[in-house]
């Protein structure tokens, strides 16, 4: 009963990440998203970036999440543009099974969801729409990455991006990071943990340029309440497990009252890039 109870709130939920309660084991897990979405701070305000930068675009046939992790945002897509095609690719094989168990679950359109490295090949081609979110940051040869996106975009498609901005923001004593332990990054395996703290945007600006591609739009993202509230979600995701999940909705609330999504400086970059002409 309460199985059912659930996925019917998860399939209905507005909020999003709630489709991940259709593949959480825990209960507790599962409550949580079926009820109020996904409680991770920075991926609930990237989430409100993707929307501001989509706003710009009309609606794809195809689409591809390049680094799709376990499907937040294949389902938040689908959603947005429910006819679509939406594929996704990840370099963690664990990541591509709960994706593709989660798009069956959601009746995501999807023709593949597949083990990719984007250093050594071109995750497919002719997509009209491709994300890249927060994946840049994890490659080493990031470059490489650049050109196999090129490959996979159509001749008027759209690649957008987002990714950490290089500077104080990514600093260890920046807000409440300072009071903060220096803790080891666990997570093992290429792509998993971070090549580099950011970019700059004319970093991203030479590379992309290098790739064959352009930036048509560039802003910063996460300013100032964004990274506050982003610090002090890490820190009480590090101590008060799991009660940081009650700090995430109100700092949402706040931060959308005093920041909007897109601005002129902030810890994270995010670009709308399509191929030079």
């Amino acid at each position: 009963m309460l199985n059912r109870l659930l996925e019917k709130m998860a399939r209905c939920s507005p909020f999003f990440g709630s489709e991940q309660a259709l593949v959480e084991n825990s209960v507790y897990r599962r409550i949580l998203y079926a009820t109020l979405g996904d409680l991770h701070f920075g991926r609930r305000w990237r989430d409100r970036v993707l929307s501001a930068l989509l706003a710009h675009l009309c609606t794809p046939r195809r689409i591809l999440d390049a680094g799709c992790g376990t499907g937040q945002t294949m389902a938040a897509i689908h959603r947005r543009y429910p006819s679509s095609i939406v594929d996704g690719c990840d370099i963690v094989r664990a990541n591509v099974r709960k994706c593709a168990r989660l798009a069956r679950r959601t009746g995501i359109h999807s023709d593949r969801i597949w083990t990719c490295d984007m250093e050594l090949e071109a995750p497919g081609n002719g997509y009209d729409l491709i994300l890249c979110m927060d994946v840049l940051e994890h490659i080493e040869e990031w470059q490489r990455a650049a050109r196999s996106l090129a490959e996979a975009l159509s001749p008027d498609g759209i690649l957008l991006i987002t990714t950490p901005a290089a500077g104080p923001y990514q600093a260890a004593n920046y807000a409440l990071r300072r009071f903060n332990p220096d803790q080891a990054d666990d997570r093992q395996g290429k792509g998993q943990s971070h090549a580099r703290d950011g970019f700059t945007l004319a970093e991203l600006r030479t590379g992309l340029e290098a790739a064959g591609l352009e930036i048509c739009l560039g802003k910063h993202a996460f300013g100032p309440v964004a990274m506050w509230w982003h610090t002090a979600f890490e820190k009480l995701r590090s101590h008060i497990m799991p009660l940081w999940a009650l700090v995430t909705l109100p700092a949402l609330c706040v931060t959308g009252l005093f920041e909007p999504c897109l601005a002129n400086d902030g810890g994270a970059i995010a670009l709308l890039v399509r191929k030079a002409a």
